[in-house]
This record gives C-alpha cells, structure tokens and sequence, in this order.
C-alpha cells in the first residue's frame, strides 16, 4: 500500500508544486519590473512637473520683462540719459517683481544700470550670449536659463522701445535657489540639486556627504561631456535613489545641471515585504499541496488496497470474505458490487472465475480513468485559483481602476467587477455597484449627464472604443475629474459589457487650467495693450478696453470713471457687460463716497470674493438677486495721481491671477489715460500757439517797413565794413608776427640749458671716437691694423658721428616754427620732446611717467612744434615747483604724470600734467596766464605760460586750464581729434 501511496503522491506532487513555483517566479519578476517602470515613470512625471514649474517661471519672468519694458518713465530716462532716477526706479521694480536681478542694457552692449544701484563702467560689456542681444535687438523676446556670477538664472530679455525703435534691452532674472527647490520637492516629492560649475548653487539635500559623492560627481561629469539628460539608480548616503541630471542652458550651450533625486526606499522596503509574504505564501502553498496530495493519494489507495486484499482472498479461493467501505462514490458502488458478487459466487462459484476475471480487468480500468480524473480537475481547480489571484494583483497595482461594465437591453446597468482602485475614485466600494450602477451615476455633473450617456449610447451602437473625461461631483462639494477608456462587446442575452479602465485626471486638468488661464491673461493684456495704442478718442479707448475685459475675465460688468479735479467727482466714461449705460445714479460719485468713491480717496484697491457679505456693497439685495459673487476695484494712478477707478462685479470668484492681471491693465489704462490729457493739452498749447504766429506775422509786416529803412545805412555801413577787415587783417598778421616772436624767445629762453644737453649728449660718442683714434695708432705700432680691422673702426666711428649728428637735426627742428597746421600723433609729439628734454630733468632727481589709455584717438590738426613748446613750458614750471618745494632733502623726489585718454564721444584729446610740486597759491593761480605775470621772480618772464595758452586756445582751438590736486598742480591741455567727429 505505501508503495501505491508513494507512487500516487510522485506523480501528482509535481503537477501540483512545480507550476506553483513557476507561477510564484513570474509573479515575483512582474512585481519587481512593475516596481523598476513604476519608479521611472514617477521620475519622468516629477522631471516633467519641473520642466512645467521652469516654463512656468520663465512665462512669469517675460510677462514681468514685457510690462516693466513698456514703461514710458524708462524709455524716457534712456532718452534722456537720467541713469541717477532710473537706478532707484530699477530697485523698486525688482522689489515689485521678486527678481534677483535687474539690469538694462545699451544696444550697443554697454549696461547702463543694474540691481546693485550703481552705474557700470562704459566699458564693461554685456559678456554673455551676444546673440541674444541681436535678437532682442530685432524684437525678439528672449527666455533662457543661463550661468552668471550669481548663478544659475532663468532671465527673460525683452526690447526697450521708443516709437517702434529698440533703444536698449530689459533683462530680468530669477536665481535656481533653494526656495525654488523646495517648492519642487513639495510638489513632486524628488530632492534637486542645482550645479553651477562643479560645486552646487541650491540643494534640498543637508547631508553634505551626499553632495560630495563620487557617482554624483561622475555623473555631472558625463552630462557635461553628452549635453544629454541621463538617468541612473544610485546611492546616496544611506539610501537609494533614481537621479536623473538634465544640462541647463541657452540652445546648445551649457550654463549648469539640475539633478532630481527619487527616494526609492518606501518602494524597496515594500518590495521586501511583497516578496517575502510571496515566499511564505509559496510555502504556504506547497505545505498544503502536499497535505491535500497526501490525502487523496489516502483517499484513493485505501479503497483499492481493501479491494486488493479481498480480490488475493478470493484469489486464495476464499468467499467469506466483505470489502468494508460504505462510500457513495464510485469506489462505495464498486464494493457494493464487489460484496453483491461474492454472494452470488457462492452460488455461481464456476461462472464466477470467469465473471471475476472480466470484472477486476474493467475495475483497473475504471480505477485508472478515475484516478486520472480527479487529477486534472484538481490541477484546473489550482490553475483557475491561481490565475485569478495574478489578475487580482495585477488589477490593484496599476494606476486607476480597472472594470466591467454591462448595459442590459432594458436600461439596467451595472459593473460586474471592479478593482479596489474603483472605490478611491468614486468613494464607493465595488460590491455596491455590482447588481446597480446608479449610485455611480448620481455622482455625475449635471453639465457632463447627457455627454456621457450619449458618448456610451454611440459605442454600443458602432462596438467602438468608448473613451470620456467627465466630472464627479461629493456631497462635501469636491469636484474631481475622471477619464474612463473601455472596449465594448456584445454577449448572448444582447448586452453590451465594456472592459476598461478609469483613472483620476483631477491634477492634469488642473495644470492644464491654469495654464489656460494663463494663456488668456497673456492675450487679454496683449489686446488691451493694441487697443491703447491705436489713435481711438478717450471714451472709445476706454470703452473698448472695458469690453475686453468682460470677454477675457468673464465679468458680469466693468465700468471706468475718470477724476474731474474741478469738481472733485468721479465721472463716468465707459461700461460694459450687463450694464453698458453712462448715465443714471453712478454717472457722477464725489470722491470719498461708496466703495468706488473709496477707492479714489485712499488710492488702494478693493477685491472681494464674498460680494454678499461685504460691508461696502450697499446694496446686498441686488447683489444676491443677481447672484453676484465677486468685485473688484483699482484705483488709476500715474506718478502718485488718482486719475480715476476702473472697477467691476463678477457672478463667479475672481482667481488670483484674474486680479493681478486686471490691477497690470489698470496700470497701463492709467499711462494710456494721461498720454491722452496730455495730448489733449498739446491740441490747445498748438492752438495757442497759432494764435501767437498770427500776431508774430502782423509783427514782422510792421518790421519789414522798418528794415527797408535800415538797409540804406546798411548800405552806408558796408563801405565801412571793407576797409575794417582790411586794418583787422592786417592786425591779425602783426600780431601772430608776435607770437611766433614770443614763442621763439620762449625757445631760446632755454638756449643755455639746451646747449648743455646737447654737450651731454655728445660727450659719449665723442669718447667712442678718440678710443678709436687712439687704438688705431696702438694697431699701427703693433703691426694689427688689417683690412677687417679698418672696416671695423670706420663702422664703429661712423655710428657715433651719426648719433651726433641725428642729436643736432631733432634741436634744430624743435627750434624751427610750423608755418601751417598739419595732422599729427600727440604722443609721438611728447615722446619726441621727452628723449631730447629728459635729461634735464633726470638730473633733477624728478620721475616721469606716461600713460595713454586703450584705445584712444591721438591725432590732431596744429602746430607740432609750438606744441611741443607748450609741453616744455609746462614741465619747466613743474620742474621748478618741485625743486623748490623739495630743496635739498634727498628723501624726497619730485614725480611727473602725463596721462593721454579721450572724452565719452572720442572728439577731444585730453592731456594731463599733474606734478608734486605743492601747487599754485590760490591768490595767483587765476593770473597764471596773464602776459608778464611770473611768480619766480628776476628769474622769469611771464612770456612762457601766456604764450602756452595762446598757441592751445587761439592758434590750435583747444583749451589749456589749470588746478590744484593733491600735493600739487595739474594742467590740462583739450584738442580736438582729427575727424574726431565723425568717429563719435
């Protein structure tokens, strides 16, 4: 019997325990894929959700950048160049619209003002992304996430214009900063990371262990490299984590790195849990497989054996044997056989042989087929079991639920199945529905009632998909969305059953909401803005703007009074809506009077949504008759004037957006509305002005008279006139005879001083000759003197004589006057006067420096070589100053800077001379240049510093001052460039 038993148990414990584990293994592998494309598509939705919250902020920052940039006050201060009053007005402006920075820029690339209330340097340039300029430039609004000093920035650029023209660029910015992190984290529940560089911006991470790790270094690295988005699961700290890096930037160029990090944990802690409860239940499994195994196999083999051991009695040629089971089934019947047969072998002993015979080989047989039997239908049973609670899971964990809908041909309904997932949606559990599926329907939205049921009527008339987004409404006032998506089919009794799935869109279309609101806010302003613009009169600007609003806002009316300072009322001049009359109880409100009258007297908005209950609407009982539920009021105001209110109702709440974008258009109506006045005022100024040409015409016919009189002593006067010009001609030549006198005595004032230069200078070289004179008697002697060596002391003597004689050429031509102006290089000029003049001063212990800046224009039309006079005349003074002043004390030395540079438009040459020679007395320094006035005494003139100013300012058409600076004196010497204008 073991035998039997054991047999019975090999062959059917594998048909039972192997698909066990099977179905166990693919259920585990489902779980785990299902886990890995969960956590992916998690982080797609948060790498999505920040790329909305990214366009988001950069729609934010173009709209701010759009209604900060059609300001007039800054496109009149670039106009006018008023950089003091635009600095504070950029300060304000950034405080107003939250940004981190803000800053204006010149089309040419110079910033002209920014955040941190100082005025740029001209030659600071805008460094970054010049192709954004030149679009901008073309009128192009620009949005982008770029690298800068601060960080990462999302900035929005936007053209200044001025009537249709860019007159420069506005450029706002928002920094990536932790705030903003965290805001994504709290929405989307991923950790972010911005990198800037190789070292984090803003992190929501704390643990600094985690911003050091090297994977995450790697992989910053390898997003730089590919400019690619990359994905990997990692560990962070202590835990792991889906991080995904996307490259930031302008087009192609990368700025920074966004990395967002999903904490996998809760999923792999469940996941544990799942498996191990899987493993339990597996063993749960086969522990009961093999129980029931073994008591069918007892089931089975214990019968057979007791007929076996009554078939081997009988066998043994035994009849008083009884097989003892009183079973119902086929085994109870088969001994029931087996006993009526053993009765009637008694009887029948010899037929019985034969009838034995065929009896037991049907009877194995039977035994067979019914062992094979039970069998299968056990295994079916185990199989269908299984497959159910594997269609069970896989329904609970997809997102949604999932459903059977049956439609009966007498208008009943109801679901058939339905996941846990369904109560979630509906708040109803599965099994209340699954006989009527009213209560699902009375969750309906009265608005989507006949386009759901028409969209179910049209799938099972054309066994089409049926797919449907509609709205479910709770008794706590909830409102969600729901989107459903099932195959219909037809069954034998004619209903139609469709197998689907539902699943909650309430967040989707919430985004999707907003951003349309957004999208309308954007046109609403936009044509408000065109309307503005066009050439309309007061009231139909005005009206029409009114009318825009009430389509856009979806107010029930909106009306705009204007402030008549006269009467200090407020006058009614557009509405719109439900109400599009100007006349009647509201035409006229002094100010201070009802809410509108408020508004006006305090200059501050007022916005309600509770209509009904607000203690400035007096009249609630028309309020609540025509079911108003919202108002809201701005005052007008330009440059802290009350111009007037615009002001309206609303039958439905007003969003948060709906009111900053109606106070934006209050805003921009209260530009529109003084650009009118003062329009309006420049009609009568003109018409005035008319007035006054007309009495100006009857003017000049009462001075034609008079000059037809004057023109005979003009007559008179003429002949005067030509031999006036004659004598002043002739004064002129006489007098410039003189100067070029005066400059010459100047000149040879420092003869003396000049010959000893000239002596120095050829001291040196003359030294040279009579080495070499000397050396060719010494080679003579000695027997040295060769072909070579002649050639070489000939070179070498006539280098020096050359320098000799260059020395006597560049005195002689400082000494020679410029007969007519010509161009030249002023620093050339100077550098010229220096190696011939800066010995002199060398000897006198006195440093000199020079320095041009780059870039600056140095050419000129004058006189080079009375300009060089002047130059001289001033380091001679400030030579003398500083010796003076220093003496004898050899711890100090006398310094000299001559600094060359141009004006802002590159028209004029600016020389300076400063010195430390302890500057001019302030008794004096305004008699500096008078002719004959010296303050050295017997030792001078008084020509030389007369003569400088009259060759800068009458000869050249420069300037030449002087002043004090610290420790000393500064003379600057202003020419102009040669085409300098053009070149500005």
């Amino acid at each position: 019997m073991k035998k039997l038993q054991n047999k019975i148990l090999a062959g059917f414990l594998p048909l039972v325990i192997i698909p066990t584990i099977i179905v166990a293994v693919i259920f585990l592998y489902v779980l785990i894929d299902d886990y890995h494309d969960d956590s992916k598509e998690l982080l797609s939705q948060s790498i999505r959700g920040v790329v909305t919250e990214l366009n988001l902020l950069e729609l934010n920052l173009l709209h701010s950048a759009q209604t900060t940039a059609m300001r007039k006050d800054i496109s009149q201060m670039l106009e006018s160049n008023n950089i003091s009053a635009l600095l504070p007005l950029l300060q304000e402006i950034q405080t107003m619209l939250g940004a981190s920075l803000i800053r204006i820029v010149s089309p040419e690339g110079f910033v002209i003002a920014n955040e941190n209330m100082a005025i740029p340097e001209n030659g600071k340039k805008f460094r970054f992304y010049p192709e954004i300029l030149e679009k901008v430039l073309k009128g192009e609004d620009v949005t982008a996430i770029l690298g800068t000093r601060k960080g990462i920035v999302c900035k929005a650029f936007v053209p200044i214009k001025t009537d249709g023209k860019p007159v420069g660029m506005l450029q706002v910015g928002k920094i990536l900063d932790n705030e903003f992190l965290n805001q994504v984290k709290d929405k989307y529940r991923v950790d972010g990371i911005v990198y800037n560089g190789d070292l984090p911006q803003a992190s929501t991470f704390t643990d600094s262990t985690v911003l050091n790790d090297d994977d995450l270094k790697v992989l910053l690295a390898d997003v730089k490299k590919s400019n690619t988005q990359i994905i990997r699961e990692m560990t962070l700290g202590t835990s792991r984590y889906y991080v995904v890096a996307k490259p930031l930037g302008y087009e192609k160029k990368l700025s920074g790195v966004l990395m967002l990090a999903l904490l996998t944990d809760e999923y792999i802690e469940r996941m544990r849990g799942l498996v191990v409860g899987s493993l339990i239940l597996l063993a749960l499994l086969v522990l009961i497989s093999i129980f029931i195994s073994r008591r069918i196999s007892l089931n089975i083999s214990k019968p057979i054996g007791e007929l076996s051991k009554v078939t081997q009695s009988i066998a043994e040629g035994s009849t008083l044997v009884t097989v003892n089971i009183k079973s119902q089934d086929e085994v109870g019947v088969l001994a029931y056989s087996f006993n009526k047969m053993i009765g009637e072998l008694k009887k029948y002993q010899d037929h019985l042989t034969e009838l034995v015979e065929e009896k037991t080989m049907e009877l194995t047989k039977t035994n067979a087929e019914l062992v094979k039997e039970i069998s299968e239908r056990i295994k079916a049973e185990e199989q269908k079991e299984q497959t159910l609670n594997l269609l069970q899971n896989i329904a609970n964990s997809v997102p949604g639920a999932i459903y059977q809908f049956r439609l009966s041909q007498d208008g009943s309904s109801c679901f058939p199945y339905a996941s846990a997932a369904f109560r979630d949606i509906y708040r109803i559990a599965p099994e209340e529905v699954k006989e009527d599926a009213s209560r699902v329907f009375t969750l309906l939205h009265p608005d989507d009632y006949d386009s759901l049921f028409a969209s179910v009527r049209k799938s099972a008339e054309d066994l089409t998909q049926w797919q449907h987004e509609s709205r479910l409404v709770f008794d706590d006032g909830t409102v969600r969305w729901a989107h459903g998506n099932a195959m219909p089919q037809r069954e034998a009794d004619g209903s139609i059953l469709w197998q689907g799935f539902i699943t909650d869109i309430t967040e989707r279309k919430r985004m999707e909401q907003a951003l349309s609101e957004q999208l309308q806010i954007l046109k609403l302003i936009s044509e408000v803005d065109i309307v503005l613009s066009l050439n309309k009169s007061m009231n139909d600007m005005l009206q029409r703007c009114c009318e825009i609003i009430v389509i856009y806002l979806k107010m029930a009316f909106i009306r705009i009074w204007l402030l008549n300072t006269d009467t200090n009322n407020l006058e009614l001049q557009a509405s719109a809506g439900i109400y599009t009359h100007t006349d009647g109880g509201h035409a006229k409100i002094p100010v201070g009077m009802y809410k509108i009258g408020k508004i006006a007297e305090e200059a501050k908005p007022h916005l309600t949504n509770s209509v009904q209950t607000d203690t400035r609407v007096s009249n609630k009982e028309w309020a609540i008759k025509e079911g108003m539920a919202a108002f809201a009021g701005y005052p007008l105001i330009f440059e802290g004037l009350v111009l007037g209110v615009i002001a309206g109702f609303s039958k439905n709440e007003l969003t948060e957006s709906s009111l900053n974008a109606l106070g934006s258009l209050s805003y921009n109506i209260s530009i529109a509305i003084k650009n009118k006045q003062a329009e309006s005022e420049l009609i009568i100024a003109k018409k005035q002005a008319e007035d006054k040409t007309r009495e100006v015409v009857k003017i000049n016919e009462e001075l034609e008279t008079e000059i037809s009189i004057r023109k005979g002593i003009e007559a008179e006067l003429h002949d005067m006139n030509v031999h006036l010009e004659k004598r002043v001609e002739d004064e002129i030549a006489k007098m410039r005879q003189q100067e070029q006198m005066l400059i010459q005595q100047s000149k040879l004032a420092s003869m003396g001083e000049m010959i000893g230069l000239i002596a120095h200078q050829w001291r040196q070289p003359l030294n040279a000759l009579a080495l070499n004179v000397q050396d060719m008697n010494e080679a003579y002697i000695y027997g040295e003197m060769d072909e070579k060596y002649v050639e070489k002391s000939v070179n070498s003597s006539m280098q020096q004589i050359g320098f000799m004689s260059k020395t006597i050429d560049d005195f002689r031509n400082f000494f020679m006057p410029t007969k007519k102006k010509v161009q030249f290089d002023v620093n050339s000029a100077i550098e010229e006067l220096l190696s011939m003049f800066l010995q002199i001063f060398n000897k006198s212990d006195i440093d000199f420096s020079v320095k041009v800046e780059h870039d600056t224009v140095l050419l000129t039309e004058g006189y080079p070589s009375e300009f060089k006079q002047v130059v001289l005349n001033i380091l001679n003074n400030s030579k003398d100053a500083i010796i003076s002043k220093i003496g004898s004390d050899t711890n100090k030395h006398g310094k000299i800077e001559i600094n060359l540079c141009n004006n802002e438009s590159k028209s004029k040459i600016i020389v300076s001379i400063k010195d430390n020679g302890g500057g001019i007395p302030d008794d004096v320094i305004e008699k500096i240049f008078d002719s004959y006035f010296t303050t050295k005494g017997a030792e001078g003139t008084g020509v030389g510093l007369y003569m400088s100013k009259t060759i800068i300012e009458t000869n050249m058409g420069g300037s030449l001052t002087v002043k004090n600076v610290d420790g000393g004196a500064e003379f600057v010497i202003s020419l102009n460039t040669s085409g300098g204008n053009d070149r500005a």
